[in-house]
């Protein structure tokens, strides 16, 4: 069967309105919203991509997923001027789609999850819960065995993570000193990061807390040493637990 040939500025006006209505994307995200919906293929989405970065329709911000593009005033400007050439069942198709991934996309940046490769050819699980562009909480984790599906089970785990860990450190007594293992600095003029480790040598589990209460983090940092071992199991426990499966977005 003959393919049709779409025109370029179709392409592009398509993948414009695409992010659009998704708001903000990672590439992989727009990637998958872009093939799942049969809107365009990778190849034509990342030549498309960077035409439209050349043109400074879109932008691109870092994020720990991966940077994160968005459409920049000029590219809005191009939509809304020639949004009526793209065609009718592209635009109702974006538009019935969209919202559903949209909600699900969200959730995957402000849970990200990443798998980092050891010197030791361990894998170490890196997750966040970020707050706009703030980590709140990041967890380092080097498992014996590697849960699979990690960014769905992390989406589905993330707050009560946050719950075990601030309700954990919170309730285990301690006796008010800074550990070895622990450290508690300034990150701004309101917010105090404290970052804390199962070892100083050999780290298998870590842990960064931001809040705006430097003598809480305190002492939650003299709990630590006693809680670390129960809370490294539980949070291990939780991301296994927990079903990977996505939610249906189409």
């Amino acid at each position: 069967m003959e393919r049709k040939n779409i025109p370029q500025s179709e392409t592009r006006l398509t993948l414009l309105y695409a992010l659009s209505c998704l708001g903000s994307a990672t590439e992989a995200q727009l990637n998958r919203f872009l093939t799942e919906t049969g809107l365009m293929n990778y190849i034509t989405m990342v030549m498309t991509l960077t035409d439209l970065e050349s043109a400074h329709d879109i932008a691109r911000t870092p994020h720990p997923l991966g940077n994160v593009l968005e459409l920049t005033g000029e590219g809005t400007y191009m939509l809304k001027s020639f949004q009526g050439h793209i065609p009718t069942s592209a635009r109702t198709r974006i538009e019935q789609k969209a919202p559903a991934y949209c909600r699900f996309f969200e959730s995957e940046r402000q849970t990200p999850a990443t798998l980092l490769m050891q010197s030791d050819g361990r894998s170490c699980l890196n997750l966040e819960i970020l707050e706009g562009r703030l980590s709140v909480l990041t967890v380092m984790l080097i498992p014996d065995v590697c849960p699979t599906f990690v960014q769905q089970r992390w989406i589905r785990a993330a707050a009560e993570v946050y719950r075990l860990v601030t309700e954990t450190l919170e309730t285990t007594p301690s006796d008010g000193s800074m550990p070895e293992n622990a450290t508690l600095v300034p990150i701004s003029d309101t917010e105090w990061k404290l970052f804390l480790q199962s070892s100083v040598l050999s780290p298998d589990f870590a842990l960064a807390i931001t809040l705006p209460d430097s003598a809480l983090l305190s002492r939650w940092a003299s709990a630590w040493p006693q809680a670390c071992p129960m809370l490294r199991e539980s949070v291990l426990r939780l991301l296994r637990e927990v079903e990977p499966n996505d939610p249906n977005i189409l």
